[in-house]
């Protein structure tokens, strides 16, 4: 990932609206099966089948946010934090200047250079 890219992983899991959910891909690799718990870790799962339990998702841990499912995920916390189960993004603008935008039915919450940097500033907008 870009250092971009892991800016914006960084002010994700630092928003009042972040937590981790099953499908997220983290920045070593690992698949997320279940969340973390009061009563343990997390369970995850590497690309060739390893599994490990209870490990911890702190705060030095980040999001791939180059990956497609981790990407849904934060859409459906973008979502769950306005309150607003149509939000979207959209890739808007001139072919010269696109840029993406996380829409509501009835308005624009946060644009970004990319599709993850408009999702990170509208969970950080949230209300």
């Amino acid at each position: 990932m870009t250092a971009d890219a892991l800016d914006f992983a960084r002010r994700a899991v630092a928003c009042p609206g972040w937590r981790w959910m099953p499908g997220m891909l983290d920045t070593d690799g690992w698949r997320i099966l279940r969340g973390e718990e009061a009563s343990g870790g997390a369970s995850l799962a590497s690309a060739d089948g390893e599994l490990m339990h209870d490990r911890s998702l702190s705060l030095r841990v980040l999001p791939d946010l180059t990956d497609a499912a981790t990407l849904g995920c934060l859409l459906a916390l973008v979502r769950e934090a306005w309150g607003d189960a149509a939000a979207s993004a959209h890739l808007v603008g001139f072919t010269h200047a696109l840029e993406w935008a996380v829409m509501s039915d009835e308005s624009e919450l946060a644009t970004g250079p990319t599709e993850a940097a408009a999702l990170v500033a509208a969970l950080e907008a949230a209300p």
